[in-house]
């Protein structure tokens, strides 16, 4: 098993765990006062706190997805250094990526240009190893159903989905946007908390989960069948 599989399932295992105390929490009828009793010390649970923790697990899966499609990418980019890959040897798709990588801080002046081009003629008609850099991955933050279209797309990651297209493009823009809205302190933990059910979560999370783990098959698959090679 891969490093970026095992992350996963590292990752994943400890939101279950998460959701599990969610779940126990979620279950004490705060209006009754009911207590937590550990060790002679007590505590009884507001419904706010409810609330937080369930707001909390869109960070959990936001993080879920973000790392692993960013280990599964640096996977594909880990071979390409593993096999000293030159740039005639890389796949169109990967080309593609190294060049915008290359070009995306290019100035827009005569000389610039020209001692630009230069140095990436001489890369490729070199034939110098490749070396694709994790800050070419530039996902932080924008991870939702369609982006995460556009990184298979670009990088050729197709292979079989069993979910349905709906679920999982409703999960992963709803975690995505509750986590931006949290992060940027556009909502609080309790707003964003209040609006849905622990059921309706433990949805999301399995969706999420599933589909995460069927994309990171196909760029096991991706990898062992040398797909970003020429």
């Amino acid at each position: 098993m891969r490093y970026f599989i095992q992350d996963f399932e590292t990752r994943l295992k400890e939101i279950d765990e998460y959701f599990q105390f969610i779940e126990f929490i979620d279950k004490i009828e705060t209006h009754r006062k009911r207590k937590i009793v550990v060790e002679s010390v007590e505590y009884t649970p507001k419904r706010e706190i409810q609330k937080i923790l369930r707001s909390n697990s869109f960070l959990l899966l936001y993080n879920l997805v973000e790392s692993s499609i960013r280990n599964g990418i640096l996977a594909v980019y880990d071979c390409i250094h593993d096999e000293s890959l030159k740039y005639e040897d890389l796949s169109d798709r990967i080309k593609e990526i190294w060049l915008k990588h290359k070009t995306k801080n290019v100035q827009a002046t005569t000389k610039r240009i020209q001692s630009w081009l230069k140095d990436l003629v001489n890369e490729v008609t070199e034939s110098n190893v490749v070396i694709l850099e994790r800050d070419s991955i530039n996902i932080s933050g924008n991870l939702d159903y369609d982006n995460v279209q556009k990184i298979i797309n670009a990088y050729g990651f197709y292979g079989r989905i069993t979910l349905d297209e709906k679920d999982v493009r409703y999960a992963l823009n709803k975690v995505k946007t509750e986590r931006n809205l949290l992060a940027h302190g556009n909502k609080s933990f309790c707003q964003s908390g209040e609006i849905i059910t622990l059921n309706e979560l433990i949805g999301i999370k399995d969706t999420t989960s599933k589909y995460i783990r069927e994309l990171l098959t196909n760029i096991d698959i991706h990898i062992d069948q040398k797909k970003y090679r020429q």
